[in-house]
């Protein structure tokens, strides 16, 4: 058996330097963009970090690790744990940038290398199944997840990133003037 100090234990180049390591850390929340808390929620102390970005965030950067925030989809009180954005009051322990995969009874994604509107999608994926329409409506409203296209931007339950066809780019036009917005705006360039 060996013990350590902390600046041995959870030091950045220690933690980076371990191949395949996996931190299965628990968190308290998550927002739609990615970032973690566990420390301070709602005004409320937690607890201390100890230790949670070092190793959720470090590991992940080790060659094939993995740093996993684990959490049930719902508080004890019935309140989401993936909720839009970050309450007042909270502190974020690991940010978005850094965030790799997130965990709940519903599943687990891998936020590494998504855009904002695959983040979101992704995370509403495993939030409860009573939170999710709300979630969705509370991110097309605050812009973390693309209007409603003619061609989904976003990728189908397991497959690749999809981007629309050429036959589909060419034929879709973007809505202008009195079509998206109730006016002509420029009555010369449109002839009228």
């Amino acid at each position: 058996m060996a013990v350590y100090d902390i600046g041995y234990t959870n030091n950045l180049y220690n933690l980076t330097r371990i191949d395949n390591m996996i931190a299965i850390d628990n968190c308290v929340a998550v927002d739609l963009l990615g970032q973690q808390y566990s420390g301070f929620y709602e005004k409320r102390p937690i607890s201390s970090t100890g230790s949670y970005f070092q190793f959720v965030a470090f590991c992940a950067q080790s060659k094939g690790g993995r740093g996993v925030a684990a959490m049930t989809a719902r508080s004890k009180h019935g309140t989401s744990r993936i909720v839009p954005f970050l309450p007042e009051g909270s502190s974020v322990d690991v940010p978005a940038q850094l965030a790799n995969y997130v965990c709940t009874e519903y599943g687990i994604v891998n936020l590494r290398g998504l855009s904002g509107y695959e983040r979101a999608s992704a995370l509403i994926s495993i939030a409860h199944p009573d939170d999710r329409e709300w979630l969705e409506r509370e991110a097309r409203e605050h812009g973390l997840l693309p209007p409603k296209f003619l061609v989904s931007m976003l990728p189908k339950e397991g497959a690749a990133r999809r981007y629309p066809s050429y036959d589909e780019r060419r034929s879709y036009k973007i809505p202008m003037g009195g079509d998206l917005w109730g006016y002509d705006w420029n009555p010369y360039q449109s002839g009228r």
